[in-house]
């Protein structure tokens, strides 16, 4: 018994001693926020006041101490997701996460191939050099001087981060370009939507396909059906990148002239839609030196702000939703594999071998062939009889540093506009407004002129020459406005310009609801206060469901009695408000009847994969649902698996809601009263890695947590259809701009500051954002010391130290 009891206790001795080994080496990996830090590459001292939110208030006396600042202050907070995002934008992920990785690094290197280190580092010119060089030099210090209090993560996955270089930066410009264009998604799944159903069909599906538009079906190629199959690996290479922005799309923004506000000034509001992520996509700071004191938020990686204000204006960013890509058909050699025919003649390929980087394996060397009209796609999977190469507009131009640079210092709409014209992607629509009382939007975008104007959705011939871009739209002509007779501007992802606009923006805008409900709130009332504009951030009425239900309601009028079950769903959907709040019951029967509608309809047609791909382009296929569920006949409706029966609408309406009826019973059982939406419906932000590892998410994932709204309102929860009902994509930030009193600015992110999960800043704006709440933006010196909870001195080192 002795030898027992003594056995117990090293046993628990042990336990004791790990766990607090392990408490101490997290807390040593959270930053220094007080006292002071001696640093190489300070000419002078910089003041670092984090206030009671974790927000870090940087204080510089001259602009280069203040970059190298940011880099040295960022790092501390968000290390790993730096590391992380830029080994997403570059392709190096299978060098941390294994082998299954190698082809989605692959995929990855074809979005930055036309960007080799050297042409970006040519790129970053004059003063931005000398800010982006800084902030390398504040990150890299800190670094080197933890190397063995870096955040857990590191530890975790086994290795420690490389240096920081100067255009690690703009491999997030290029990821976010693609992730948020709308060509790469839309025009491939237009195409094999074509090839499956016809172009009726597809016009449904995928509306707004212009009646005359291209239906291009190169000559020698009699269908897109080689093509199509060759284009599903790319799309589960895309599935595995453990990093997304966007997934279902989505932004809101808007701006109000005195003349509509309470106050006589105008006030700006800003939501841009983005995947949720722990910790968040966004990291908040204030930034103060010479010229510049801006407030706001910007993604890891970015020494200045990206949606914010400085003392003069205000501005923020939508999903301009362009197509600015487009895909060409290429004629191979069969004598020469790495030649194409254009115009009659064989061109030569240029080859680019790149390297990808092995966790625990041999380094493996892949190609990648290059046409006058970009990288040719998907040779990622071998043996392709189609080549397929990607014109896109980011392939000749970023300009995105220049842009919000410029901003944080710009002092009236022509500095505005001076700045945004360097943001040539992903396309936004940037809502404004200043100190002086004007407000507008510019849609800063390259958009680009086609030789045919009907090109655009489907893949071209790129061997004949008629189908090329000619240039790029001048910015001049951009969309825009100023100061509007209206007394606002609304911008939710909607349709940019009217049909007169001489050039082809898009056929991939989102539906229409978001942006006609907060028309409809702006309009109810004369003028608005900043409170009745937060109101409408987080309005959850959905004017999709008002325009549905009756649909589903008039399915059963005439019918033989339905079942008890189904006759009490039937009258919470007549009784409900159309509210999407998380106690909701009738927002559960609609959207999980929804969810079986959208399966009924589309997915006997489609097959699997191309179902999976159609409910991935998730703005397409809500409009296509919409469109079609307001006819009453449609090809959509037949269930293809009976034969010598037709079926209409009605029928596929009363087979999905006794399916939803059966999936909620289920999960909750039959007593409706507790099918409340919230308890369906949860909002998750998950970790950058470890959101889906059993042992580690919860630890690392904030949520999930019961939350109203949906896809089609305001204040956005929206879900994957291939995993419905967890949201991970909604409002990434939320923040509104009173230029009638600069101290009742508002904003709030998801989660925290911090990107350690350890730190009391990791998910402190958690509960606030969930509550559709905020904390006040502090930029007056006086404010923010009065709300500090730590000061640091970051402090230029001497020979001595």
């Amino acid at each position: 018994m002795k030898i027992i009891k003594y056995a117990i206790g090293i046993f628990f001795t042990l336990i004791i001693v790990v766990v607090i080994g392990v408490y101490a080496f997290l807390q040593s990996t959270l930053p220094e926020t007080k006292g002071h830090i001696a640093l190489e590459g300070l000419s002078a001292p910089v003041e670092v006041i984090r206030d009671k939110w974790g927000v870090p208030h940087i204080f510089a006396e001259i602009k280069n101490d203040l970059f190298y600042a940011i880099g040295y202050v960022m790092a501390q907070d968000r290390l790993f997701q730096m590391d992380f995002i830029r080994r997403v934008g570059s392709g190096r992920l299978a060098e941390i996460l294994g082998e299954d990785l190698i082809q989605t690094d692959h995929f990855l290197r074809l979005l930055s191939v036309m960007w080799p280190e050297e042409r970006m580092a040519e790129m970053i010119r004059g003063r931005y050099r000398d800010a982006m060089s800084a902030y390398a030099a504040g990150v890299n210090e800190f670094i080197e001087t933890h190397p063995n209090s870096l955040p857990i993560e590191f530890r975790i996955l086994g290795y420690k981060p490389g240096p920081w270089k100067i255009t690690d930066g703009i491999y997030v410009n290029l990821f976010m370009g693609w992730d948020l264009q709308m060509g790469w998604t839309g025009d491939l799944t237009l195409m094999k939507l074509i090839e499956k159903v016809g172009l009726k069909m597809a016009d449904e599906a995928m509306p707004s396909y212009p009646g005359d538009g291209p239906t291009i079906i190169p000559e020698g190629i009699r269908n897109f059906t080689q093509i199509a199959k060759t284009l599903y690996p790319l799309e589960k290479l895309a599935e595995k990148i453990p990093m997304r922005f966007g997934a279902v799309g989505g932004s809101n923004g808007w701006a109000l002239s005195g003349k509509k506000t309470t106050t006589g000034m105008p006030i700006l509001c800003q939501d841009p839609h983005l995947a949720l992520t722990a910790p968040s996509i966004w990291y908040e700071l204030h930034i103060n030196a010479e010229d510049i004191d801006a407030a706001g938020v910007t993604f890891p990686g970015i020494p200045a702000v990206v949606i914010g204000n400085n003392r003069d204006i205000a501005w923020g960013c939508t999903n301009v939703m362009l197509d600015d890509m487009d895909f060409y058909i290429e004629k191979i050699n069969p004598q020469n594999p790495n030649q194409y025919l254009f115009k009659g003649k064989w061109e030569d390929m240029r080859v680019v071998e790149i390297l990808i980087q092995v966790k625990g394996k041999d380094p493996v060397t892949k190609k990648i062939r290059i046409t006058r009209h970009g990288p040719i796609i998907n040779e990622v999977k071998e043996g392709l009889k189609e080549a397929l190469a990607m014109r896109w507009s980011l392939n000749d131009d970023l300009g995105a540093l220049e842009c919000f640079m410029g901003l944080n210092t710009a002092k009236n709409w022509e500095e505005f506009k001076g700045a945004v014209r360097h943001l040539h992607g992903p396309g936004q629509n940037m809502p404004y407004a200043d100190r002086h009382g004007n407000i507008g939007y510019f849609s800063c975008a390259r958009i680009p002129i086609r030789a045919n104007p009907s090109d655009g959705p489907l893949p071209m011939p790129g061997w004949d020459g008629l189908h090329e871009w000619v240039g790029y739209v001048p910015f001049e002509k951009n969309p825009h406005l100023f100061n509007p007779e209206m007394g606002f501007v609304i911008m939710a992802n909607n349709k940019t310009a009217p049909d007169d606009y001489p050039y082809y923006i898009s056929r991939y805008f989102a539906d229409k609801y978001r942006a006609q409900r907060i028309t409809q709130l702006i309009q109810e009332k004369e003028k608005l206060s900043v409170d009745d504009n937060q109101t409408i951030q987080n309005d959850i009425y959905s004017i999709e469901a008002e325009e549905i239900v009756p649909i589903i309601l008039d399915a059963f009028k005439g019918t033989t009695d339905p079942s008890p079950e189904i006759k009490q769903a039937l009258d919470y959907l007549a009784k409900w408000d159309f509210t999407t709040d998380p106690r909701s019951i009738a927002s559960t029967i609609f959207h999980v009847t929804q969810v079986k509608l959208i399966e009924k309809i589309f997915k006997d047609e489609l097959g699997d994969d191309l179902y999976q791909a159609y409910i991935g382009a998730a703005n397409e296929m809500f409009k296509g649902f919409q469109l079609i569920m307001a006819k009453e006949d449609s090809n959509w409706f037949d269930d293809i698996a009976t034969t010598g029966v037709k079926e209409g609408r009605d029928d596929i309406i009363r087979k999905s809601i006794k399916l939803a009826i059966g999936d909620l019973s289920e999960r909750f059982g039959k007593d409706m009263t507790k099918w409340h939406w919230g308890e369906l419906h949860h909002h998750l932000s998950g970790h950058l890695v470890f959101k889906d590892i059993k042992y580690l998410k919860n630890f690392f994932n904030i949520g999930p947590f019961p939350i109203g709204g949906s896809k089609a309102t305001v204040a956005p929860a929206a879900y994957d259809f291939t995993d419905p009902y967890t949201a991970k994509h909604g409002a990434s930030t939320r923040e509104i701009i009173d230029f009638s009193d600069r101290t009742n600015d508002k904003r709030v992110i998801t989660s925290g500051c911090s990107g350690q999960f350890n730190s009391k800043f990791y998910a402190n704006q958690s509960k606030l954002w969930r509550k559709g709440e905020t904390h006040a933006i502090l930029m007056d010196r006086k404010q923010v010391e009065e709300n500090s909870v730590a000061t640091l001195e970051l402090i230029p080192k001497t020979e001595k130290q």
